[in-house]
């Protein structure tokens, strides 16, 4: 394990842009991103401070300020949270002027738009020349998940990084709701005019993110029901418009009864999804269920 640190430690910004970790809960900004379990100590240095103030945080949350101080020894250090997918691996920067023998950190912590609500563990190791790792120093964070709309039933894409996925919901009608119908396509031949009052009352999506990689961080769209949804049926498919010059990004679709989560699917968008027509019928499907 020593090995795959330092190695991890020399390759520098050829491993961050081989796996930037999308995918991961915690995003560190200038680290790099390895997956995996973080290594057990090893009779290493220890983290002399960790600082991460007001440890509540919300999901696409970021610029949080992350700092602390490594004993004389430490060369690097490993920041992750319990449950992710991988740790980030910074370098030690030069000690403070208040304390001119201990190594520093000081970074940038972002939560993903897709990381669930709870009490996580932020840890954070140090590292040697040699590869041997301390005792994690850690901190209690309670997190707050993504907000969603209320209604009757809700269905709801979530994705990381600023990339321009739309969500398609099919109704039992074969009714396709996206962001060039917001209010819902019907394939020809056209129906009879709509009453106006069940017009007022349908499904609708809230907003059409990220368009055109014109970027509003939101990353996220949901098609909201005032009423009852129909019962049968549904069809929930995730289109890639474009991923805006990333590598690719990561995806969650949930469906909502009354607040609570009924289903849920996660995929991810590669630059394969982004070719073709993005109008009605375009997607990978990510969902189906059936409302009784």
């Amino acid at each position: 394990m020593r090995w795959v640190i330092a190695v991890a430690l020399l390759a520098g910004c050829a491993s961050r842009s081989s796996d930037p970790g999308f995918d991961a809960d915690l995003q560190i900004t200038g680290g790099t991103f390895t997956r995996g379990v973080p290594p057990a100590p090893s009779g290493g240095p220890a983290v002399q401070a960790l600082q991460f103030s007001d440890a509540h945080v919300f999901a696409g949350e970021g610029e949080r300020p992350l700092l602390g101080a490594l004993d004389p020894s430490a060369t690097a250090v490993l920041l992750s949270l319990d449950g992710d997918r991988g740790y980030w691996i910074v370098g030690a920067g030069v000690p403070s002027t208040d304390d001119p023998t201990l190594p520093r950190f000081d970074v940038r912590a972002a939560f993903s738009r897709l990381i669930a609500g709870g009490t996580r563990t932020l840890r954070a190791q140090a590292v040697d020349a040699e590869g041997r790792l301390g005792d994690p120093k850690e901190q209690a964070v309670d997190v707050s998940a993504a907000s969603v709309p209320s209604g009757p039933m809700v269905v709801s894409l979530g994705w990381n990084g600023n990339a321009d996925l739309d969500l398609h919901v099919i109704d039992p009608d074969g009714v396709e709701i996206f962001s060039r119908h917001p209010s819902g396509y019907r394939p020809p031949p056209p129906p009879a005019l709509p009453d106006p009052t069940a017009a007022e009352n349908a499904p609708l999506l809230d907003i059409d993110s990220n368009a055109q990689c014109v970027i509003d961080g939101r990353n996220q769209e949901n098609v909201v029901w005032k009423l009852a949804p129909a019962s049968g049926h549904y069809i929930v498919r995730v289109d890639a418009a474009s991923l805006c010059g990333l590598p690719y990004s990561d995806w969650r679709v949930d469906q909502l009864v009354d607040g609570a989560v009924m289903h849920t699917a996660r995929g991810e968008a590669i630059d394969a999804d982004t070719r073709g027509e993005h109008d009605a019928g375009a997607g990978r499907t990510a969902l189906e269920f059936d409302v009784p």
